[in-house]
């Protein structure tokens, strides 16, 4: 109710959650009236080594799930894997976007990615995969010690929010010397092995 109605009505000002409400309301109706003529909104996202590890982990994914993938997604793979060396932030880590700093759960991610669809890719040179694998796997030691299957499965728990560090465990992605089993509270006990 605005203030022109309320003096017309001789009500007093709307209640919060009457405002609420019709901020709701206005804002729907805004949102609705950005959609292209197909019906959808359209927009890009920016670069962004959160979402292009993802991405990677879950072509790898499917690519243990549908081994006859490979041909057609391990290009993908090393695609994204290339980007990630290429846009590791100064101190090896890697942040949301490239504009962002360093943060746990962003490098641990994109360290596994980095692991996925093979081994190499390059010298050991800034940009090549197999040196982005390195400097991250350090950015990650300096923060939480040793990388464990133990504490990466407390990462994966705490810093990656569940489904991140899920789709890292069933991507295969955490592999180790000994053999260890991540539990998860969402899924069976799943075989995990962690490298560094």
């Amino acid at each position: 109710m605005d203030t022109e109605e309320t003096e017309r009505t001789g009500e007093s000002e709307p209640s919060p959650l009457r405002r609420i409400d019709v901020a709701a309301t206005n804002a729907r109706e805004l949102l609705l009236a950005e959609r292209g003529e197909h019906g959808h909104w359209e927009g890009e996202l920016s670069s962004s080594a959160l979402s292009t590890a993802t991405a990677v982990a879950a072509l790898a994914r499917v690519v243990q799930a549908q081994p006859f993938e490979a041909a057609r997604l391990d290009p993908r793979i090393a695609h994204g894997r290339r980007w990630l060396a290429r846009n590791a932030n100064d101190d090896g880590g890697f942040g949301d976007t490239i504009d962002s700093p360093s943060n746990l759960s962003t490098t641990a991610l994109a360290w596994m990615a980095l692991g996925a669809g093979g081994e190499g890719e390059g010298g050991d040179g800034p940009g090549d995969v197999a040196h982005a694998r390195s400097r991250a796997a350090e950015w990650l030691q300096e923060r939480v010690g040793e990388l464990t299957a133990e504490r990466l499965a407390r990462i994966g728990r705490e810093a990656l929010q569940g489904p991140l560090g899920h789709e890292a465990v069933l991507a295969g992605l955490w592999r180790h010397r000994v053999g260890a089993i991540v539990e998860s509270p969402h899924l069976d006990p799943a075989p995990c092995q962690v490298e560094p």
